[in-house]
């Protein structure tokens, strides 16, 4: 499990946005998830300081970890406001995908086109969580095979760490960093009494097991 501390600036940032998240009514429980959005398609005013920060702490966690990449892409939907944000950042290309429906299967597509200087990319997420593997991986073939990028890293905000996600993503050649658990998340908001322990244990309850 991963601790938050005050200390260098990496762990300083965690510490920060793990505040921010819950002041911001941006991570919710039962079931686990964040929300950057009210009922529009653009981020809450409340939380447009929350996904700036975010994509801070993401750009930290793939600088400690050594990441190398080209431009970045976002996992719809939250995502795509994390790597509009990050490239803002960090003055990287972004790449915008758009996924659609057709038939029982999914259709990946990038919207915008980017230069041939691009050879790798990093897939940004808000939460690595069981039901959206599946996607995730049509995403990688899809920037493997129909764009030829190489892609190798996938940075979240928040690993469920559990169901066969991280083996899945591995035989691909696909790692996944993440700046919190959510187990460590609900427990440091236990810690600090923001959460009620009885919250923590209902969100472990309902996590499947492996």
């Amino acid at each position: 499990m991963k601790v938050l501390e005050t200390g260098d600036d990496y762990s300083s940032a965690r510490f920060i946005l793990a505040n921010t998240l819950m002041r911001t009514k941006a991570v919710q429980f039962s079931p686990f998830g964040i929300n950057f959005r009210d009922n529009s398609a653009v981020p809450k005013e409340a939380t447009a300081e929350t996904v700036r920060l975010a994509a801070h702490v993401l750009r930290c966690l793939l600088d400690k970890d050594g990441s190398k990449f080209d431009a970045v892409v976002g996992m719809p939907q939250n995502g795509e406001f994390l790597a509009k944000v990050f490239s803002e950042i960090t003055r990287t290309l972004c790449m915008t995908l758009g996924i659609y429906e057709k038939g029982e299967e999914n259709q990946v597509a990038l919207t915008n086109l980017l230069p041939h200087t691009v050879k790798k990319v990093v897939l940004l997420a808000d939460i690595f969580v069981e039901a959206k593997v599946d996607l995730q991986l049509e995403v990688v073939e899809y920037l493997r095979r129909k764009v030829g990028f190489e892609i190798t890293d996938i940075a979240v905000l928040v690993d469920c760490e559990w169901g066969a996600g991280h083996a899945k993503l591995e035989k691909l050649g696909c790692k996944v960093h993440s700046v919190f658990s959510q187990q460590g998340l609900s427990a440091f908001y236990c810690n600090t009494g923001v959460m009620e322990p009885q919250h923590e244990i209902q969100l472990n309850l309902a996590t499947p097991s492996a």
